[in-house]
């Protein structure tokens, strides 16, 4: 299929991006083929005239777990007991894929045309990326990890993650990944805010467990990611020379250079800390540990990112997918988020969004930007997002691998996006962060 994107305001993704309304791009199949002037002849492609609407990458989500639906309620099951009754029958695995496919599509009808899952079931994941690769289901470019690595009273422990107890449990679940075909190796190094009697982010990883899952990951040619909050996590993930560092902390001295020396970089995460340090805990059914220690995250983690930015390391985005009150249709929300709290304006969120989450992958030569050669993965928005990031919430067009979507829509919880709404105003309205 060839066919000419006419009238439509270009935002290219990069850092000085401007909008362009001069440009006509052109597709075949799945790759943009070239951009050319208005007045050029398109005789042999159908025409997509946009109407003056504007024309950008897909968004690209850097954390995101598949198999949790961002839903909270007073008696929340255990995340264990849940994944066990999950895959317990081959009724229940097959509902559980059939769950995993829709938060992927909803991903990618929201604007999100590549996501990074960051901890799932079993192999879940690189099957459905499987899946998508081979157009028997409709979802985004998925760069996967499956099962996380964790240890006993970690995150994810004994649900999404491999408990494990040892350096050599470590490396054979290294290789037991990578003989699924993973795209990255997940590791959790700290705890959160969920552990309310621990300080968040309290280092339970050894560092010698996340030595060992680096040399064995990087011999066999794989990057690790790492769940890290506070500042003894972040200085054993890159004393370590852990790849990608999720969520983060404050930098101490020497940490930027570390972080350069290694090279690693960093993936800020604000929007799971969002409900806990702006929502009431009759709305969040969590204790007063919990929403402290969200506030507590939220400042180390945006102080942290704004320090990357200040000394040029790499700073990507994701917004933890599945976590409470995290759905698979709100990325947008962690772009308005991260241009508040981390002083950058909407340009370069926009930017990080795309083109760096696409150079943090790895995928800087195919994904990102819109240039020719690169792949047709574009969506379209009614305004300006650089001039309201809001724009992005509501696309007339989702374009992935070329395949042209008209209308996407998504099924919203009214719920969340009510509190969450109401967060957000709160966020807005504040002079960076108020005690």
């Amino acid at each position: 299929m060839k066919y000419a994107i006419k009238n439509a305001i270009v935002l290219d993704g990069t850092r000085e991006m401007v909008p362009q309304d001069d440009v006509i791009v052109l597709v075949n199949e799945d790759r943009i083929e070239a951009i050319v002037p208005s007045s050029y002849d398109t005789k042999g492609y159908e025409d997509l005239n946009l109407q003056g609407q504007y024309l950008m990458p897909g968004l690209i989500n850097l954390d995101v777990h598949l198999p949790f639906s961002g839903k909270v309620s007073k008696r929340q099951m255990n995340p264990i007991t849940k994944t066990k009754m999950a895959t317990a029958l081959p009724l229940t695995r097959k509902m559980t894929m059939k769950k995993c496919i829709e938060a992927a599509k909803t991903q990618l009808m929201s604007g999100v045309t590549t996501i990074r899952t960051t901890g799932g079931i079993e192999d879940f994941d690189t099957k459905i990326r499987d899946f998508v690769s081979d157009h028997t289901v409709v979802g985004p470019r998925i760069i996967a990890a499956n099962k996380a690595i964790s240890v006993p009273g970690a995150p994810l422990a004994g649900s999404l993650a491999y408990e494990v107890n040892s350096d050599e449990e470590v490396a054979m679940y290294v290789h037991k990944l990578a003989e699924e075909g993973v795209d990255y190796i997940k590791i959790v190094i700290t705890g959160d805010m969920h552990e309310p009697d621990d300080e968040p982010g309290v280092l339970k990883m050894p560092a010698s467990y996340v030595r060992t899952a680096v040399i064995n990951a990087h011999e066999l040619g794989l990057k690790v990611t790492a769940h890290v909050q506070g500042q003894i996590g972040l200085s054993v993930a890159l004393d370590n020379k852990v790849d990608v560092i999720e969520h983060g902390s404050v930098l101490s001295k020497g940490m930027a250079d570390t972080f350069k020396a290694n090279p690693s970089v960093a993936v800020c995460t604000i929007s799971p800390t969002i409900p806990y340090a702006y929502l009431d805990e009759s709305q969040t059914f969590a204790s007063a540990d919990a929403h402290h220690a969200g506030k507590v995250i939220l400042r180390g983690m945006s102080e942290g990112a704004k320090a990357c930015i200040a000394h040029r390391i790499p700073v990507g985005l994701g917004t933890v997918s599945g976590s409470p009150f995290v759905t698979h249709y709100d990325m947008w929300r962690e772009l308005v988020y991260f241009t508040h709290y981390c002083h950058v304006d909407n340009n370069f969120a926009l930017h990080t969004a795309t083109c760096v989450n696409a150079k943090i992958l790895g995928k800087e030569f195919s994904i990102g930007t819109i240039e020719s050669g690169k792949c047709a993965d574009l969506i379209v928005t009614k305004n300006n997002p650089l001039d309201d990031l809001s724009a992005l919430r509501d696309l007339s067009y989702v374009i992935t691998k070329g395949q042209i979507i008209e209308n996407p829509q998504v099924e919203r919880n009214s719920d969340i996006d009510q509190v969450l709404d109401e967060a957000m105003k709160k966020v807005l309205a504040e002079d960076d962060f108020e005690d």
